[in-house]
């Protein structure tokens, strides 16, 4: 080599060009460059696996101390395959057994879900014949207080029709009205007739929720009524005996027993002293008030 002529190559002895040393250069280095990049590949690789084996190097040490104790147990105690087999066998029944256990105990609620089945679909029956029950009800209801409030209306036109010829609107009355939440009342829409009349037709009402209660079977009400103001608001005499023999004559029709007390100091002359009347007559000679 000490014989190389210089800008000669020291192998072939044949003179260099500037170029071609460039060219060989940039070969070198970039050889080199992938010689670098696959030793870090591989470099990075064997640490990846570096860190797998120290991550499964505890199991297998554990692995190892668990077969170690079993090979240490089966020297100091040995075992005939026998034996081995019972142990084995032991196991397994150990393993059958806490099986059959679940399954029991799973089969128990099975059994409890298709009881609760059973009395769900009993309840869900029960509730559908329950509702069934409470719709008929109240159809039935409903009906009954439709007839009800129609037969409380014929008898209280009844009674108005035969009213003496004192208010127009009770000869032509058609629809009477009762409001039992506001405790009104109307006739044809109207309640604004005369302080008598306005007794009358009140009266009227209530003797025929009373005798409507004697002829339907289904109403619920006393059969009694107590009326003390049937004279109230200037209620001439020929009137209220009016009212007074009506009312007797549609009490002595009705077969169902039942009890009216009416109060008046002008009784009909057809129900004075008769089994109709209570007590005696007051007037000047037989005040009511003694001293």
């Amino acid at each position: 080599m000490d014989n190389v002529v210089e800008g000669h190559c020291c192998l072939c002895k044949q003179p260099l060009s500037s170029e071609a040393e460039k060219a060989n250069a940039k070969r070198l280095l970039q050889e080199m460059d992938l010689q670098v990049k696959e030793s870090k590949s591989l470099l990075q690789e064997k640490e990846r696996k570096r860190a797998n084996f120290s991550g499964e190097l505890p199991v297998f040490i554990e692995t190892a101390r668990s077969l170690q104790k079993q090979l240490d147990m089966s020297v100091e105690n040995p075992q005939t395959t026998r034996d081995e087999r019972l142990d084995d066998l032991l196991v397994e029944k150990g393993k059958i057994e806490n099986k059959t256990e679940y399954l029991t105990k799973q089969l128990q609620a099975v059994e409890l879900i298709e009881l609760l089945k059973q009395e769900i679909a009993q309840l869900a029956k029960e509730i559908s014949f329950l509702e069934s029950e409470i719709q008929q009800k109240e159809s039935e209801q409903k009906r009954n207080r439709q007839n009800a409030m129609q037969k409380i209306r014929e008898i209280t036109l009844h009674i108005l029709k035969n009213d003496l010829d004192r208010q127009e609107e009770f000869r032509n009355g058609k629809r009477v009205e009762i409001y039992f939440l506001r405790d009104t009342y109307s006739l044809d829409g109207n309640n604004n007739f005369s302080e008598s009349s306005n007794v009358y037709l009140k009266n009227a009402i209530l003797f025929s929720i009373f005798f409507a209660s004697l002829t339907l079977d289904f109403f619920r009400y006393p059969r009694f009524i107590l009326c003390d103001n049937m004279e109230d608001k200037g209620m001439e005499k020929e009137r209220t005996q009016n009212l007074q023999k009506l009312i007797t004559d549609m009490s002595n029709k009705i077969e169902q027993e039942h009890q009216i007390i009416f109060t008046t100091s002008m009784v009909a002359d057809e129900l004075n002293n008769t089994p109709y009347c209570v007590g005696a007559d007051y007037d000047r000679n037989n005040k009511t008030l003694k001293v």
